[in-house]
């Protein structure tokens, strides 16, 4: 049996994650899906201060408050932000990092330094101050553009809600603690995204080049045929994969 904590991306929250969890609690691992604050459920607590530094807090608190040890600590897309952050305040609560077509940041990097700039104005600065009071970034995309089917499109675009700009802009504070974790697998989702940004050049979504250096770092490396959202879209793929690197 192992400890999952997994976390979720910007827009989103910890409901996004039922179907996986339920999955591997069936195979008797221990699974957390915490929501950050002022998303989800705790979206009345959003504020302009909300930023990458809260969601660490909010990470951490749940390793120390739970008295978690020897996690899979697993975050998908923005949140390879968050996770890297609690691993560097709490490397020694976690046995390995799990990058699920997720960003891997460097110290001092903030989210919008790692995404195509075009995208950063086009879907979070731009829309956060004509809809967002400035700091509050809408959900940018709508059923046509997400990669799931119209059922699991409504039901997700019922949920989601938007996200503090800070999240986006706060770089991240790292002091190399993170390194210290024993094993870290990055899982590529090698299907095509529409609404995922593409990288310079166009050809790709961006977060494959986090996959190419993960690899390059050696890092354990997973290829699921899947979308950008495959705990939503393939869901027992997902836990399946979780599952053999808890088991590795």
């Amino acid at each position: 049996m192992a400890t999952f904590v997994l976390v979720h991306a910007a827009w989103g929250g910890g409901w996004e994650w039922g179907r996986v969890r339920r999955s591997l609690a069936a195979q008797a691992h221990q699974v957390f899906t915490p929501t950050l604050t002022g998303l989800g459920e705790r979206a009345h607590l959003a504020s302009p201060d909300v930023g990458l530094s809260t969601h660490i807090d909010d990470v951490v608190a749940v390793l120390e408050s739970e008295d978690l040890r020897e996690v899979v600590l697993t975050g998908h897309s923005s949140s390879g932000m968050v996770i890297t952050g609690a691993m560097d305040r709490a490397p020694e609560r976690i046995s390995h990092g799990v990058y699920i077509d997720a960003v891997v940041p460097r110290d001092g990097q903030s989210l919008a330094d790692l995404v195509p700039p075009t995208a950063v104005d086009e879907l979070v600065r731009e829309p956060a101050a004509r809809q967002g009071d400035g700091w509050l970034v809408p959900v940018p995309f709508g059923p046509d553009e997400l990669d799931m089917s119209d059922e699991d499109a409504a039901w997700y675009l019922a949920h989601v809600v938007p996200t503090p700009l800070k999240v986006f802009e706060e770089p991240i504070t790292l002091t190399g603690r993170w390194a210290s974790v024993p094993a870290f697998t990055y899982v590529h989702c090698t299907k095509p995204s529409t609404y995922l940004p593409k990288d310079a050049e166009g050809s790709e979504g961006f977060v494959a080049r986090f996959a190419r250096q993960a690899q390059r770092d050696g890092w354990n490396h997973h290829e699921i045929e899947a979308g950008h959202d495959p705990h939503i879209t393939a869901p027992e793929l997902l836990a399946a994969v979780l599952d053999e690197i808890a088991e590795g």
